[in-house]
């Protein structure tokens, strides 16, 4: 359920299958490649276009695999994109350097992009009117590896986009979900850079990093990007295929059954359907499954000869297809048209209140794609109050409905609308749920987080919301941080006409504060979180020095340096706690960190510590004791850093 406001909508589609056993794939044909450098699906022409870098070939082939064009004389060709019309194809031609633009209707060269000052393009993405390209063979670039920026409206190139190192040209991945957004893949194999992820946000005049992997979590063979840009998929090695957050790339997760020896990915950017080549099985994953739901198995090709195996593979754009490209042993290349459309799979979308109050009238509209008008829905409710008497659902021309509901009883309510399936429809079903019955209330608190001195008296205020109800009472718990106290009820009040409720806090330690508003007939109970950090006391004092002077304006502990000046540290005092001494020395023109010593404090709160050793004249210091959260023995209260003691040394 997605619940926006006080509506909540869910989009549900017919039942995804289970894992299905391996097809044999079928229906081959050869191709006059030598390699594949990208490949693409351009839907408006129903072409699958291929470039081959070795053979400095583009090849065009219809939906069945059938060659339409052969385009030659592109030495290095590599990376492929489409205008935002498909009406033109462009092409990273990397031993030109340059990128190349052809009219998709009849695969003619119409414009070249030089790319004087960079060379190799080998890699393309769009966004808007940019076209991305990454490349080698800057020579400020060491590793060898970049991007730049193309202006499409008007040529103007910008190279060295990437400022850290990339070994080779980078994959480039961008989402329709998000078109401010670009990925760069190391594929490489380099043992320093290979599978190294880089996140641009690219909707502003410069590419600006937002996310990167550097850690050298593993190789990379292919990537792809979810339909809204927030998940990478890729396949790599060590044996594995992962994915991560496209936020946080470097929290990779095993994912699709851990295949090994993958060589290929793609994502449907219509359904997030995953298409996963490895060896001789191409494997395709539902959106958010980790089951295969369909699974093919290339055969040999000619008899007697082992399997294919796979190069690349790429969804059909508005359809069901998936396009495959593999190789033999002889170096021979075959295309394989997969998955021919199935039955139409029916979308419903449900948009309904996710709240009701007791004895109103619940209306839920909805849609349902692929079924003809006049076509009735089964609707269901599951709750308190029986089916009986619900009326059914009638789809109208353009795929809408609506169902008014009146529930007697509380509770939550289920309304699940099903459609039967036919020869040439499956079947679809969608649910949503309704709570009818308490009005919520919600509970303000403030501060929601405060960090305050040690015992200070804090004003805690909660602010109800909705207008008075008679038998409303708030409770205020305090929780202290520590397993030694527990929770604790510190208020309780009835809530007024001006629906606030308040006290005060007095904190010696990390305070959870859970509000918890106890609900009435009328109204549901609900809870809020806040915290009060409580710092420690902590000051430090000095003994045996011969006086206190100032050195302009700063006043100054002064001992001889025959003396090992003696510090009492007072702080708040707990079981086990340490107080913690940083020196520093004035160098240079500023203070530096000099000497760290933990000290442990007595039941009173205080610890001692002599400075011993030789005391050199002339330099400044400075000392300050801290309480640190987790390393000065415990965690019961905020990090503190008590008032620096300045001192020096003389004859």
């Amino acid at each position: 359920m997605i619940v926006t406001g006080s509506a909540a909508v869910v989009v549900a589609a017919g039942p995804a299958s289970s894992a299905a056993a391996a097809t044999v794939a079928t229906n081959s044909k050869f191709v006059p490649i030598a390699s594949v450098s990208d490949m693409l699906v351009n839907p408006a022409r129903k072409r699958v276009l291929i470039a081959d870098g070795q053979n400095g070939r583009l090849i065009a082939a219809d939906y069945n695999g059938s060659l339409y064009n052969l385009v030659t004389g592109l030495p290095g060709i590599g990376g492929l994109a489409l205008s935002a019309d498909s009406a033109t194809l462009y092409a990273a031609v990397a031993k030109r350097n340059a990128i190349v633009a052809f009219d998709t209707a009849t695969m003619a060269e119409t414009k070249q992009y030089p790319l004087p000052s960079i060379a190799q393009p080998k890699t393309l993405a769009r966004v808007g009117g940019t076209l991305y390209f990454g490349y080698s063979g800057d020579p400020e670039v060491t590793s060898g590896g970049n991007f730049g920026s193309l202006n499409l409206t008007t040529g103007a190139v910008t190279g060295g986009l990437h400022k850290g190192s990339i070994h080779d040209a980078p994959q480039l991945l961008t989402a329709p979900g998000t078109s401010g957004r670009l990925v760069l893949v190391d594929r490489s194999s380099n043992a320093t850079t290979g599978g190294n992820m880089f996140v641009y946000d690219v909707s502003g005049s410069t590419p600006a990093l937002t996310a990167s992997e550097t850690t050298g979590a593993g190789f990379v063979r292919d990537a792809a990007l979810s339909t809204d840009g927030s998940t990478i998929t890729a396949v790599g090695s060590p044996c594995r295929t992962f994915v991560a957050p496209v936020a946080n790339p470097h929290q990779r997760t095993d994912a699709y059954e851990q295949l090994c020896d993958g060589t290929t990915v793609d994502i449907d950017q219509d359904d997030d359907r995953v298409a996963l080549g490895y060896g001789s099985t191409l494997s395709v994953y539902p959106a958010g499954s980790s089951t295969a739901e369909q699974s093919y198995t290339l055969p040999a090709v000619r008899t007697g000869d082992a399997p294919d195996l796979l190069d690349a593979v790429v969804s059909e754009p508005g359809g069901p297809r998936l396009f495959a490209v593999s190789h033999n042993a002889r170096s021979e290349f075959h295309l394989w048209a997969l998955n021919q459309p199935p039955k139409i799979v029916p979308v419903i979308t449900l948009t309904a209140p996710a709240t009701s109050p007791y004895g109103s009238p619940v209306t839920i509209t909805g849609t349902i794609t692929g079924v003809p008008a006049g076509t009735t829905l089964f609707v269901h409710r599951d709750g308190p109050t029986s089916s009986q008497g619900l009326p059914q659902a009638v789809v109208d021309a353009e795929g809408r409905f609506t169902v008014t509901d009146t529930v007697k009883s509380g509770g939550d309510t289920i309304y699940s609308f099903s459609y039967m399936e036919t020869n040439t429809i499956a079947s679809a079903q969608a649910k949503v749920t309704v709570a009818i019955g308490k009005a919520p209330v919600t509970l303000s608190v403030y501060p929601a987080s405060a960090t305050v001195a040690y015992a200070k008296h804090t004003i805690v205020n909660v602010k109800v919301s909705g207008g008075l109800v008679p038998g409303e009472v708030v409770e205020i718990w305090s929780d202290p941080y520590g397993a030694d106290l527990p929770p604790k009820l510190v208020h309780r009040e009835s809530v007024s006409a001006s629906r606030g409720v308040g006290t005060v806090i007095v904190p010696t330690r990390n305070l959870g504060l859970t509000v918890k508003y106890l609900g009435t007939a009328a109204t549901a109970p609900a809870s809020a979180r806040a915290f009060i950090y409580s710092k420690v006391a902590a000051s430090t004092t000095t003994s045996r020095q011969y006086k206190t002077a100032n050195i302009g304006s700063v006043s100054y502990i002064h001992f001889r340096n025959t003396v090992n000046p003696y510090f009492t540290t007072t702080m708040t005092a707990n079981p086990g706690r340490k107080a913690r001494l940083l020196f520093e020395v004035h160098s240079g023109g500023t203070w530096k960190p000099w000497k760290t010593v933990d000290t442990s404090l007595n039941a009173s709160g205080k610890s001692y510590y002599t400075l011993t050793g030789t005391h050199s004249t002339g330099v400044f210091y400075r000392v300050r004791p801290a309480y640190l959260t987790g390393t000065s023995g415990d965690s019961l209260n905020y990090t503190t850093y008590g008032a620096y003691r300045y001192f020096t040394f003389t004859k």
